[in-house]
């Protein structure tokens, strides 16, 4: 989203909702989709496939 974009998604929501948003952006970098505990790979009985294929 440019500067703009911004700045209308914000007047709109303050417009709708009295009040301003908690709001972050990602500037730069890759957001985390997913973190486990544990291996999903070895509950499917593949443990170490990671390490040979990508999955």
């Amino acid at each position: 989203m440019n500067k703009s974009q911004i700045e209308d998604v914000l007047i709109a929501y303050v417009e709708a909702n009295d009040g301003y948003p908690a709001l972050e952006m990602i500037v730069y970098g890759k957001a985390p989709l997913m973190f486990t505990k544990y291996c999903p790979m070895r509950k499917m009985n593949q443990c170490r496939i990671c390490r040979t294929k990508s999955y």
